[in-house]
């Protein structure tokens, strides 16, 4: 797993679903974050994968979009304005 931050957007990039775990040191609810599983090619972990974050998104009151079809998404806080 890498990840980056910066002050507005916390950058998570996803290698195998072993990192998964990891997600949740994420500043998810508090920054806006993107979540990158390109580099994950097994579609039945791109889906445990999504249904983690769409989980943990609502559990944070969350919003998420789909930023492509390759696997980036972005999940925003309840206060971000994009």
């Amino acid at each position: 797993m890498w990840w980056e931050m910066n002050e507005e957007v916390e950058t998570v990039t996803l290698d195998s679903i072993e990192d998964m775990s990891n997600l949740k040191s994420a500043r998810v609810g508090e920054k806006i974050v993107t979540v990158d599983i390109r580099n994950i090619t097994v579609k039945e972990e791109r889906v445990r994968i999504l249904d983690f974050v769409a989980g943990l998104a609502l559990g944070k009151n969350c919003t998420i979009r789909k930023i492509n079809d390759e696997g980036v998404y972005l999940i925003n806080p309840p206060n971000s304005k994009i």
